[in-house]
C-alpha cells in the first residue's frame, strides 16, 4: 500500500491512520507513506507495518517508491488535479480515492484503475491488490499513452499552434 502527500486532516489523515491500524493486524500488507515534511509523522511512529519517508527527491526516488507498491490509497477530501494519482497510474498502480481532483475526473471518464473509496475499503484494497498483478502493464501503457510526456507535448504543441495561427489571421 502506498500514500503520497501531506499528513493533514483535509488530505485524509484519519483514513490513513485507520488503514495503518488495519494493516498492523494483517500479515498481507505493508504501508509506505511519502510526504514532504515531518508534520504529523509522529502519528504513525507506533506502527510496525507502516513506514514514513520524508522528502523523496528526484525521479529515481519517486519511481522506486511507486514501484514498491500495488495500490495507492488517496483519501484526500480536496484537490486540484494532483499529480500523485497520475504518477501512480503511470507506474501501473491502481488508485483508491475520494471523488475529488484527478480521482474524480478519472472515475467520471471511466478510466481504468481508479475507484472511489467505499465503506469496506479494506476489501477494495485486497481486490485491487490481487487484480494489479494482471493489470500493471496495462495501466502503465494506458496512462503513459494518454497522459505521458509525448501526449502532453502533442497537446501543448496543438494548443500553441492554434494560438499562434489565430494571431496572424
Amino acid at each position: 500500500m502506498l500514500y503520497c502527500g501531506r499528513l493533514d486532516y483535509g488530505k485524509g489523515v484519519d483514513k490513513l491512520l485507520e488503514l495503518a491500524d488495519a494493516i498492523e493486524g494483517s500479515n498481507e500488507f505493508y504501508f509506505k507513506i511519502a510526504c514532504n515534511n515531518a508534520h504529523n509523522t509522529h502519528l504513525f511512529s507506533h506502527f510496525t507495518r507502516t513506514s514514513v519517508s520524508i522528502g523523496l527527491e528526484g525521479s529515481e526516488a519517486l519511481n522506486k517508491f511507486y514501484n514498491s507498491g500495488n495500490v495507492m490509497f488517496f483519501p484526500s477530501m480536496y484537490e486540484g488535479f494532483e499529480m500523485v494519482t497520475l504518477e501512480a497510474l503511470c507506474a501501473g498502480i491502481p488508485v483508491l480515492g475520494r471523488q475529488v481532483g484527478a480521482v474524480g475526473e478519472f472515475v467520471k471518464n471511466n478510466d481504468p484503475g481508479v475507484e472511489l473509496i467505499n465503506e469496506d475499503f479494506l476489501a477494495q484494497i485486497k481486490r485491487l491488490h490481487e487484480q494489479n498483478n494482471n493489470q500493471r502493464e496495462f495501466l502503465h501503457s494506458y496512462y503513459g499513452t494518454k497522459y505521458g510526456l509525448q501526449a502532453y507535448t502533442r497537446r501543448l504543441n496543438a494548443a500553441f499552434g492554434e494560438i499562434i495561427v489565430g494571431q496572424f489571421m
